[in-house]
């Protein structure tokens, strides 16, 4: 057998491995589960906590599926502590491959998170929106669970504004909220340019930024990319930086830049010592 042809047949596998496991839990939520959750939710909201907890370890399954099949392998996370102690704080990461808000969504107890546009709108074609096979599976249940799809455009002042209040509202019920801040996944594993919003959001709300590296290995599940290809199995390490708090007199820029500055340092000690394939 070439080499060629047992990559496609491993990219086969472990693609159906992935979405199989999605599509049973989403499609069964969405069409048996979310309308009673979503009518108890409304005169009892405690019901949605044991809701997100199962969510976090339907996140846990789908990673150690995809470890057990050799898909990928999570060899370190450095200073895990930090994320689990609790309470409110955004949470940065660079954002290399589909899997990195799963993995840390896995990590943080009862964490949401900023998602791509659900649409996107026609005069920012550029855009990535949220792709239209993923909606069927995750739109209830994301809604449910407080997920805060980004702004379609971020000169929308209204749109933005809402957004921001809707991740106010979250770190003031004292979860945790990950952002990536380059907005998509960068497509060859260099660090694409952050916006500000998790820093202003930060700022604002007076909580935490904690920063995380996370270098991978190979080119895994990248932007543009919905099936798994890499060349071999995907090795993560995650490393879990100091806080930072914001002050009265910090400017959300200064923020950005010091957290690019550390995600950056760290990501390229991971390529130096561990390489990266793209390919």
């Amino acid at each position: 057998m070439t080499a060629a042809r047992s990559r496609r047949i491993r990219s086969v596998f472990h693609t159906l491995v992935f979405y199989t496991v999605w599509a049973f839990v989403g499609l069964a939520f969405t069409f048996v589960l979310y309308v009673p959750v979503r009518l108890l939710s409304r005169p009892f909201p405690a019901v949605l906590r044991p809701m997100r907890a199962f969510t976090r370890g339907f996140y846990g399954v789908l990673v150690r599926s995809l470890s057990a099949t050799g898909a990928l392998r999570i060899a370190e996370i450095a200073g895990v502590e930090r994320l689990r102690r609790g309470g409110p704080a955004v949470v940065v990461a660079n954002h290399r491959t589909m899997m990195d808000v799963l993995i840390l969504m896995w990590l943080l107890p009862d964490a949401s998170c900023l998602l791509k546009p659900m649409e996107k709108p026609p005069e920012d074609q550029p855009r990535n929106a949220m792709p239209d096979f993923w909606k069927p599976f995750i739109a209830a249940p994301f809604s449910l669970l407080g997920y805060v799809p980004m702004p379609p455009v971020w000169n929308d002042r209204e749109a933005l504004k809402n957004t921001l209040d809707r991740c106010r509202a979250l770190l003031a019920e004292g979860r945790p909220l990950v952002i990536f801040p380059e907005g998509t996944r960068s497509p060859d594993g260099r660090l694409l340019p952050f916006r500000d919003f998790a820093f202003h959001l930060a700022k604002d709300a007076g909580v935490p930024l904690i920063p995380v590296a996370i270098h991978t290995d190979t080119r895994f599940m990248p932007q543009g990319t919905a099936s798994i290809n890499s060349a071999r199995r995907c090795t993560y390490r995650l490393r879990v930086l100091a806080d930072i708090v914001p002050t009265p007199g910090t400017r959300s820029s200064d923020l950005l830049v010091e957290v690019r500055h550390r995600i950056q340092k760290a990501v390229a000690e991971g390529d130096a010592k561990y390489g990266y394939l793209d390919a």
